[in-house]
């Protein structure tokens, strides 16, 4: 029994033994794990703290554009798993409307002052009314043919030629009980536009872009067209007919008395004047400097969205504003009609044409009344030119008459849709799931 007893006892303590080195070593175990790790994790800080504080890899221009080469192929290879693509040219047509913008009040053009530059009206009981106009010479159709390039898929060049018909513009009109006149004037141009293009990434075939650009307008065909139907003597005393400095002020000053508007109801006097002139602006290159051509240069800026229907047909629509400041340069009347009149048109004293003129049976020729025909303007004025208050010594009417050009302000904010071509090359693509794709 004893001895039962001691080979238990001895088992027993054996398995304490046992369990006690096995529970010592995975005590050791840990405790050489958690040195590890901690090691490591030292070593991992050391590494980062050196990484940190060690020279960044400099990189040259070439590498640096074989990285961005890159990125943009990885974003050109997911772009075009989804959307299409345009090739890099394009033409495109488009036409709109555009509206005055930034308008002035018009400016009085010498030597016609006495036409005015507002609505005057004046009521036979004394009552009158003036309004002012504000001309911007910009409302009217446009048409535009654009030919561009996109460099990549956010920047491009373009140039445009646009071609503007403006609708017709009244600069004044008068409206007194024995007088009355009006000057409207028309415009049509074409303009030559080179802007840089701004555009947006794909958008699910949608584009936003922006243009900014200068605004050259090299050809244009303004005309004015006056009336005027005058029993005062405005014309006569005011209308350059004599061109005299001495002549003219007289007979403002008594036309303008009770006596002198007596002796005009009297004879039932009568002017009536009719004219169809010919503008000439600043950028004629004939005539003036490059430095002057300058001046007319205007600008463009717009912005709009564009649909990418298929690689090569997209449909946008844009707004934007363009504009410039020019001078007058010459005024020619091409067509002119003035008739003076008395008793009830039974006696005519005057007929006037651009072919010469006739006072009471006394032809003039047509060279006699150049300066009353065109006139130059200028942008100063002395002793030498042809004006009668600055020159009335020498003063010829067989010369253009100079004055001080004026300047005009056309500026616009036009609304513009249409149709862009993209001409194919390499880069077009359809989108995999396209039509277009899977013939």
């Amino acid at each position: 029994m004893k001895k039962l007893f001691t080979i238990i006892i001895l088992i027993f303590a054996c398995q304490n033994l046992i369990f006690a080195q096995e529970e010592a070593i995975s005590v050791e175990d840990l405790v050489a794990a958690t040195i590890v790790d901690s090691a490591v994790a030292i070593v991992e800080e050391n590494n980062d703290i050196a990484t940190d504080n060690s020279p960044r890899l400099k990189l040259n221009w070439n590498q640096k554009k074989q990285i961005r080469k890159q990125a943009d192929a990885d974003y050109f290879a997911w772009e075009r798993k989804y959307f299409n693509s345009p090739g890099k040219w394009y033409m495109s047509i488009g036409g709109g409307y555009g509206f005055p913008f930034l308008t002035t009040e018009p400016e009085l053009v010498p030597p016609l002052f006495f036409l005015g530059n507002s609505n005057l009206e004046i009521n036979k009981n004394g009552t009158s009314l003036n309004k002012a106009l504000l001309s911007g010479q910009g409302g009217g159709g446009r048409l535009n043919l654009t030919v561009g390039k996109m460099f990549n898929r956010f920047v491009g060049f373009e140039m445009a030629m646009g071609y503007f018909m403006a609708k017709k513009d009244n600069l004044s009109t008068i409206n007194r009980p024995n007088y009355y006149s009006e000057l409207n004037t028309d415009l049509t141009e074409i303009s030559f536009t080179p802007s840089v293009v701004f555009q947006s990434p794909n958008m699910k075939n949608f584009y936003v872009y922006g243009k900014i650009g200068p605004y050259i307008p090299f050809w244009g065909n303004p005309r004015a067209k006056a009336y005027i139907n005058d029993r005062e003597g405005v014309y006569l005393s005011q209308g350059g007919i004599f061109n005299d400095p001495f002549l003219e002020p007289l007979l403002k000053e008594l036309l303008e008395t009770d006596f002198g508007q007596g002796l005009l109801d009297l004879t039932d006097f009568r002017t009536e004047v009719r004219a169809d002139v010919k503008i000439i602006l600043q950028q004629n290159i004939d005539e003036f400097s490059l430095k002057e051509i300058a001046r007319a240069i205007g600008g463009s800026a717009s912005m709009g969205f564009k649909y990418q229907a298929t690689p090569i047909v997209s449909l946008f629509g844009e707004v934007g504003v363009k504009g410039y400041n020019i001078s007058l340069a010459k005024i020619v009347i091409e067509d002119l009609d003035a008739k003076l009149t008395l008793f009830n048109d039974d006696l005519t004293v005057l007929t006037l044409n651009e072919n010469g003129a006739n006072i009471l049976g006394n032809e003039i020729s047509p060279g006699a009344l150049t300066s009353t025909l065109e006139t130059n303007y200028v942008n100063e004025l002395n002793e030498n030119s042809n004006n009668p208050k600055y020159n009335g010594k020498d003063y010829s009417t067989f010369r253009p008459r100079d004055e001080l050009a004026p300047r005009l302000s056309i500026v616009t904010i036009a609304f513009n849709v249409g149709l862009q071509f993209n001409f194919p090359g390499r880069g077009v693509y359809y989108r995999p799931n396209s039509r277009k794709a899977k013939k």
